[in-house]
């Protein structure tokens, strides 16, 4: 069993309308969506490879240490998430009403 749910398909009649946004709003999300996929497909190789065969101490040693990595490396775009957050400004407010 997949650890990771399937992509949608690409039929456009299954996605939402587009929504206006800045370049600069798509530039983040395509890049941090990237981010995060990127270490969720690597944890989710890991617990395969431990699934395949937990008794191995030398694999399950391996993928612990690619779980712990990319775990680590997951807290620090949520980090960077929330602190970018906390600074962005909303159109005529100020850092105060954010």
């Amino acid at each position: 069993m997949p650890i990771l749910p399937s992509e949608p398909s690409g039929d456009r009649g299954d996605r939402p309308p587009p929504i206006p946004c800045d370049p600069a709003v798509v530039a983040f999300l395509r890049r941090f969506d990237h981010d995060l996929r990127t270490p969720l497909g690597t944890m989710a190789a890991a617990v395969e490879l431990l699934r395949d065969d937990p008794s191995d101490p030398e694999l399950r040693a391996a993928s612990i240490a690619v779980l712990e990595r990319q775990i680590a490396r997951m807290h620090a775009l949520t980090h960077e998430l929330r602190e970018i957050s906390r600074r962005c400004v909303p159109p005529g407010g100020d850092a105060r009403s954010a």
